[in-house]
């Protein structure tokens, strides 16, 4: 490999990790003011989350700052798990088995991304309310709520990890 292409590759992996990052870091701030909002009261949380569903252009935000590049994010991520060499149990150094769990975590989390949007956005008719029993139901599902644990846990890693 030239010295051209390693620069590249570089180049697009820091873009790659900045695609997940950034957006990831948008969602969960969006997430931990909802949650919030929902400690307060059900009151509260029906307002702002009225308030964020009244705003006009909110799913072009949601599409250009959160899914497309997470969505980049993984697709690259996808290309690096299929070109990669991986090989921890040939080599078993701390960092190949990092590298490996690096890539689980990721299918997991687009497998669950998946999961999410399509039960949250695409099969629910997005008042606060319905979105509320929906996520209720997921999470006294025994198989949705350890999903959930399980995409959580991921996340954690793949995001230490990404930034160690």
């Amino acid at each position: 490999m030239s010295q051209k292409d390693s620069k590249r590759e570089f180049i697009l992996r820091k873009l790659q990790s900045l695609s997940g990052f950034l957006p990831l870091c948008i969602f969960l701030l969006f997430h931990v003011v909802a949650n919030a909002t929902a400690m307060i009261g059900p009151d509260v949380y029906f307002q702002f989350i009225s308030i964020m569903g009244s705003i006009p252009w909110i799913v072009l935000l949601e599409i250009f700052i959160i899914f497309l590049p997470l969505f980049v994010h993984g697709l690259m991520g996808l290309y690096i798990v299929f070109t990669g060499r991986n090989n921890p149990a040939k080599y078993s150094y701390f960092r190949n088995w990092m590298f490996f769990f690096q890539r689980v975590s990721g299918a997991v989390i687009f497998l669950f991304l998946l999961y999410h949007i399509i039960t949250i956005k695409v099969f629910s008719d997005h008042s606060a309310a319905a979105m509320m029993i929906n996520l209720y139901e997921q999470f006294h599902s025994p198989l949705s709520g350890a999903f959930y644990i399980i995409t959580l846990i991921c996340v954690s890693f793949h995001v230490c990890n990404g930034l160690w």
